[in-house]
């Protein structure tokens, strides 16, 4: 308690002295700019001592570049002697459009970024992150390690590592947390749950890409997001195209989603290495819907592999995807899914590409495969006609010469190219 009342009157202090190594800044207005880094360090003071900024708007004046030395995140959550104080930050940081240059932080630390947590009324917008160097432990992002609140275009280069839950933009996105119309392109390197974009998510990501290449040397490790849980987390309108190494449920865009998430008009591009549960757009699927999606990478592993999924398990459902890449393995190997078990499990219109000696599903042990699902020639790919009852207008499929190869492409990820 003493310490926490310490931390109140530093707070009160350095609102009333404002900041010596620089400019003065009036941290008690409600619209407050910032243009040097000292006022960013001040602003990671402030908020670290317990004022969350809620109601205030920070707006970003110019490009500002990291020189002194490493970065302090601002927010964070104090855990010891069976207490725990969160500390996030809850106001409104407008990037403006303009770049935080240089972060670096070293270290073993949890929830470690630009933002170290960012509380439910928290939103950081229009904001640039370039060229970060950050090595922490759990909880590690580009830009914010824990998530809670809103996050809109903002974009993060650079690179990333940790031990579990690390993302090259977040860490953690807790719900009721939101991320949209925001990319990547961050090499990513940790252990378990492993994202190119978000380590862990738990609730909305849409229209976002990430770019880089990821490493995990566990399980769950995705070139987009590591893993998908709680009750409603969901990806719509995202991509990946990064290589991705992993150990256990490694996808080029998920890695596993587990029961009642999914992921809707998605794709990945990259190449995929795993020993289980590997899958060029997702590795496991348990319980979870993948709708409108397509993966073209290379898909290596050990026992399921597939050129989509590597397993689809519980009542997982796969509904008008398909696969192109190739793919190698020594056990449960098959174009579309290395194995589809349990008897609520389903695949409907989803193909695959022909290859020498592959099964569309490596192993089946119940659940259900439409009529409309199989292997297909380039040629039979390419016709509109063998795609069932797709949904070929402007909210989602698309087939052309001039895209794609050739394949059917989703319309809503080709807004902007």
């Amino acid at each position: 308690m003493r310490s926490l009342k310490m931390l109140l009157v530093i707070t009160s202090l350095l609102m009333s002295v404002g900041c010596k190594s620089g400019t003065a800044q009036d941290w008690n207005a409600l619209k407050i700019t910032i243009t040097t880094e000292a006022h960013l360090r001040e602003l990671a003071t402030l908020v670290n001592a317990g004022n969350d900024f809620k109601g205030k708007i920070i707006t970003l004046g110019r490009d500002i570049d990291i020189k002194s030395g490493a970065w302090v995140p601002i927010g964070m959550i104090r855990e010891g002697g069976g207490q725990r104080f969160e500390i996030p930050f809850n106001g409104v940081f407008d990037g403006n459009g303009r770049a935080v240059k240089g972060i670096t932080i070293s270290g073993s630390s949890g929830r470690q970024g630009f933002f170290g947590y960012i509380g439910p009324m928290g939103t950081v917008k229009n904001l640039k992150v370039v060229n970060v160097n950050i090595t922490g432990g759990d909880r590690v992002g580009g830009l914010v390690g824990s998530n809670e609140g809103t996050i809109e275009n903002c974009s993060v280069s650079g690179n990333v590592k940790g031990e579990e839950l690390v993302g090259g933009l977040v860490g953690i996105n807790v719900s009721p947390g939101k991320i949209v119309n925001s990319h990547t392109s961050v090499n990513v390197d940790g252990y378990n749950s492993i994202g190119g974009f978000v380590g862990q998510n738990q609730h909305i990501i849409e229209n976002c890409f990430a770019t880089g290449n990821i490493t995990g040397e566990g399980e769950n490790i995705g070139g987009f997001v590591g893993i998908i849980t709680g009750d409603d987390g969901e990806i719509v309108n995202c991509y990946a195209t990064g290589n991705v190494n992993g150990n256990e449920n490694v996808g080029g865009l998920v890695g596993k989603i587990n029961r009642n998430n999914g992921v809707v008009n998605t794709y990945a591009i990259g190449n995929v290495t795993g020993n289980q549960n590997v899958g060029g757009l997702v590795g496991g699927n348990y319980g979870g819907i993948i709708g409108n999606g397509y993966a073209i990478g290379s898909v290596q592993g050990n026992h399921n592999v597939g050129g989509l999924v590597g397993m689809n398990h519980w009542n997982g459902r796969i509904v008008n995807t398909y696969a192109t890449g190739s793919v190698t393995g020594s056990g449960a190997i098959g174009g579309l899914a290395g194995a589809h078990i349990d008897h609520s499990a389903s695949i409907q219109h989803s193909y695959a590409l022909q290859q020498d000696d592959i099964q569309l599903v490596g192993v089946v042990n119940g659940g259900v495969i439409s009529r409309t699902s199989g292997l297909r020639t380039a040629e039979q790919m390419k016709q509109q006609s063998n795609y069932g009852p797709w949904d070929f207008t402007e909210k989602a499929w698309g087939i052309s010469q001039k895209i794609n190869n050739g394949f059917p492409h989703l319309i809503p990820l080709m807004k902007g190219k």
